[in-house]
């Protein structure tokens, strides 16, 4: 495989210092895996036949003469763990689909450390290219098309491969996502996962991606969940941000881990009987372990949680219809609903989450 500088660098902040032969290309410690934020939410050129989310579709409706044909797809989907399992490898594309329906992008390996979202090695593979076909131009690939990339010294390194469809014993694995607000229009997303192992509920705390996008464009658009054994696993989550029929999207590679998600202790408090605590929680329940203190204190229900649960306060206040506010919770109290809490209105969730997301310059920036 080729060695050299991709076509699209420009789009690519990737390293430019402390390279080293990878075997299949150029190792590029440290990069991540997203374009840099002018790119995603500015530079991408915009127009493309709007293409089928199905695995293997090759089709495109044909094009109308002269029509805008640019694309811009950034794929990723996990191709095995170390044998520790501390490790995750992916392999990805990043490739834009210019006027005429030329191809230019490249191919390349991602290592991750479980529970990062910023990969510590990027090794370029191939490039991609296709030549200008107006008239019948090619749909971007799906990666899964090219996990040879991944040869077979990587197949070595990281040698477990995911288990692509749930398996008895295996812990379940639900994404949640959030969009924050950063700047004014802007959203980026936030991810977290409740997990089910062995009836317990477990709750992995929201992670910052490296995606600004204007937040009336910014949706998921589709998942795919991987596990590595009963108790790890793998999502990987595409965000679509294109203002039109036109693609612009990225495809995030996630480690769902048992031992870093932590069991919610949550404390209601209320009449027992009262419609609103039984919904509430009935709700809560799949969240973690509920416990009823049956009082008669007057007033709506609130809802109040510990520093660092920002996003996950935010998201049940809104499945509930109850406000968030901020009031002190007794010790090892995660989540507190009851009636006459309020010392102040919470604020919107601006803050990292518990565990603080990589700061970076951009999304493609090295985060040295």
């Amino acid at each position: 495989m080729t060695a050299g500088r991709s076509a699209a660098a420009s789009l690519l902040a990737v390293a430019s210092k402390g390279r080293q032969d990878g075997g299949m290309g150029q190792r590029k410690p440290w990069s991540n895996i997203a374009v840099a934020v002018s790119v995603v939410v500015l530079g991408v050129p915009r127009g493309l036949v709007a293409e089928s989310f199905s695995n293997k579709t090759r089709d495109l409706a044909i094009p109308e003469p002269g029509q805008d044909l640019t694309a811009y797809r950034i794929d990723t989907d996990v191709f095995g763990w170390s044998r520790d399992f501390r490790e995750m490898g992916a392999v990805g594309s990043e490739v834009r689909r210019g006027k005429q329906g030329e191809h230019r992008g490249e191919q390349f390996i991602l290592i991750f450390d479980v529970g990062d979202v910023v990969p510590k090695e990027n090794v370029q593979g191939m490039f991609v290219t296709q030549p200008a076909l107006p008239d019948n131009p090619e749909p971007l690939d799906d990666i899964r098309d090219s996990m040879w990339i991944a040869d077979i010294q990587y197949q070595k390194q990281w040698p477990k491969r995911p288990i692509r469809k749930h398996f008895p014993g295996a812990m379940l694995i639900e994404p949640m996502w959030e969009a924050e607000e950063v700047e004014e229009g802007v959203c980026q997303p936030v991810v977290g996962f409740f997990l089910t192992y062995r009836k317990e509920v477990r709750y992995q705390p929201h992670l910052a991606l490296r995606l600004k996008a204007p937040c009336s464009e910014l949706r998921l658009t589709d998942t795919r969940t991987y596990w590595a054994k009963k108790d790890l696993g793998a999502v990987m989550m595409r965000f679509d941000y294109a203002p039109d029929a036109h693609e612009m999207s990225i495809r995030f590679p996630l480690s769902a881990a048992w031992h870093l998600a932590k069991p919610l202790k949550i404390v209601l408090r209320g009449d027992a009987k009262a419609p609103a605590l039984v919904a509430a929680r009935t709700t809560l329940a799949k969240s973690g372990t509920v416990t009823l203190e049956n009082t008669a204190t007057p007033g709506p229900l609130e809802l109040a949680v510990r520093p660092g649960l920002n996003y996950l306060g935010h998201r049940l206040s809104k499945a509930l219809g109850i406000p968030l506010v901020t009031a002190p919770l007794p010790p090892g109290v995660d989540l507190l609903l009851a009636a006459g809490l309020a010392l102040s209105e919470a604020p919107a969730a601006k803050g990292p989450a518990e565990v603080p997301s990589p700061v970076c310059g951009g999304l493609l920036k090295d985060c040295r």
